[in-house]
């Protein structure tokens, strides 16, 4: 069917470049560290230029740029848009920044509730 055709396979997806809301070329796409987001290498030059970039309602610091080759592949948190080259490293980021976070403030919460 035409939507299977169109549907990527996984870390092939289509992405945006949350600077210029455009979409990303495979061919033209960098790493903005130390804020992990996929970014248009346009976007991604303007934003070392500048030493950072605005994207997702903040400002982040750009100190360097992982150029990616167009057949990476890429993994994006669906929390906090932090772009990774393989799902391991992605699940690993998942677990420890968010679902660690979340078990430790609910933890929190049930003690104080029972202080």
């Amino acid at each position: 069917s035409l939507l299977s055709s169109v549907e990527a396979e996984a870390g092939k997806e289509l992405q945006f470049c949350p600077v210029r809301g455009t979409p990303i070329q495979r061919g033209y796409r960098v790493r903005a560290l130390p804020g992990f987001h996929l970014l248009s290498l346009d976007a991604g030059k303007e934003a070392m230029a500048r030493g950072s970039y605005e994207a997702y309602g903040k400002k982040w610091m750009c100190e360097t740029l992982e150029y990616l080759h167009p057949g990476d592949k890429v993994f994006v948190c669906e929390q906090d848009n932090k772009a990774f080259l393989n799902q391991m490293s992605m699940r690993y980021h998942t677990y420890i920044r968010h679902e660690l976070e979340q078990r430790k403030a609910e933890r929190k919460r049930l003690r104080e509730r029972f202080e």
